[in-house]
C-alpha cells in the first residue's frame, strides 16, 4: 500500500544538501532544498539581527551591496544576510562580522548612535599597501589623532571597498569611545565619544580581553566582533600580513596583530610592513 502520511515513509539515515522538505501555508505548497532550510527559518522568526550574531554561514553574497540587501539591512530583519557571509571584489572578501555591534552605543539624542540597524564589516585581507600609523613615535594623543586616522582611513577604506558600498550612503556614523590621549608610559587619559563609519579594531575587539596593562580607560573597546567569538581564525589576516589596532601599549607604540595572528607591538611612525585592516558601519 502507498504511504500517505510522512511517518509512514522509512527513515532517513542521513540528510543530504539537495535533499527537500515540504512547507505549505498561504502562499501554497512548495519545497525546499535541507542546505538552506536552517537560514530559511531563522529569517522566518523574525527575530532581528542579535540572534545571527552566534551562527556562522560564510556565503557568498556577491560583488555589490544591492538596494534589496540594503533594505533588508535597514528594515533591521536582515532577511538573506548571516554572519561570516561576504562580499567579493578585488580579491578581498567583506565579511559580515557582527549584527547591530555598536547596538545601544552613543548618545541617545543624536541620530548617529547604535540604534540604528547595521552591519559591522571585516575584510579577511588588509587594506593593499603598508602604512605608518604616525608620523612621530609619540602616541602622546591617543588614537584619534594619529595621521593615518585623521587623514587617510576613510579614504584609503573608500578606494578599497567602494565598488562593494559604494562612496557614500551605505556607511552609517557609529559612536565608539577612543583615545585622545595618552601618558609616556602608553596608558590612556582620555577618551572622547566619536561618530565614525571606520575604526581600527582594538585588541578587545580581536581577542576579547585586554592584552595592554596600561590601557587606563576603556568604553566599548572591551566588546569582541561577533565573527572572531565564532571563527577565531578570521583574527589572523589573509596572506598573513600583520596589520594595526587603536589599542596603545607604550609612549610610543600600539598592538599590532602579527603573520601568525599573534598580538605584537610596532612603533606608530615605523613604515613598510604593518597595514589597516578596518572595522566598518554600513547600514
Amino acid at each position: 500500500m502507498a504511504a500517505t502520511r510522512l511517518l509512514d515513509y522509512p527513515d532517513a539515515s542521513a540528510v543530504g544538501t539537495t535533499d527537500a522538505f515540504v512547507v505549505d501555508g498561504a502562499a501554497g505548497t512548495r519545497s525546499v532544498k535541507a542546505g538552506g532550510l536552517l537560514w530559511k527559518l531563522l529569517d522566518a522568526s523574525n527575530s532581528g539581527g542579535e540572534s545571527k550574531n552566534s551562527l556562522f554561514r560564510g556565503a557568498s553574497l556577491g560583488d555589490t551591496y544591492t538596494a534589496a540587501q540594503k533594505q533588508a539591512v535597514r528594515s533591521g530583519m536582515f532577511s538573506g544576510l548571516f554572519l561570516g557571509d561576504y562580499w567579493e571584489r578585488d580579491g578581498i572578501k567583506w565579511r559580515i562580522a557582527g549584527f547591530n555591534f555598536w547596538g545601544g552605543s552613543g548618545i541617545a539624542e543624536n541620530t548617529n548612535n547604535g540604534n540604528r540597524p547595521h552591519l559591522a564589516i571585516l575584510p579577511d585581507a588588509t587594506l593593499p599597501s603598508a602604512v605608518a600609523l604616525h608620523s612621530a613615535a609619540n602616541t602622546s594623543g591617543g588614537y584619534v589623532n594619529m595621521d593615518f586616522v585623521k587623514n587617510n582611513l576613510i579614504g584609503a577604506v573608500a578606494a578599497t571597498a567602494g565598488g562593494v558600498f559604494g562612496m557614500t550612503d551605505s556607511y552609517t556614523s557609529m559612536f565608539e569611545g577612543l583615545s585622545n590621549a595618552a601618558n609616556a608610559s602608553g596608558a590612556v587619559t582620555s577618551v572622547e565619544w566619536s561618530a565614525k563609519t571606520v575604526f581600527l579594531p582594538s585588541i578587545e575587539n580581536l581577542y576579547g580581553y585586554d592584552a595592554n596593562s596600561v590601557s587606563g580607560m576603556m568604553s566599548r573597546t572591551t566588546m569582541r566582533i561577533p565573527l572572531l567569538s565564532v571563527a577565531p581564525k578570521f583574527v589572523r589576516a589573509e596572506a598573513g600580513r600583520p596589520y594595526w589596532t587603536r589599542t596603545i601599549t607604550s609612549g610610543t607604540s600600539v598592538a599590532t596583530v602579527g603573520i601568525r595572528g599573534e598580538i605584537t607591538q610596532t612603533s606608530v611612525n615605523a613604515s613598510g610592513n604593518t597595514y589597516a585592516r578596518p572595522l566598518v558601519a554600513i547600514g
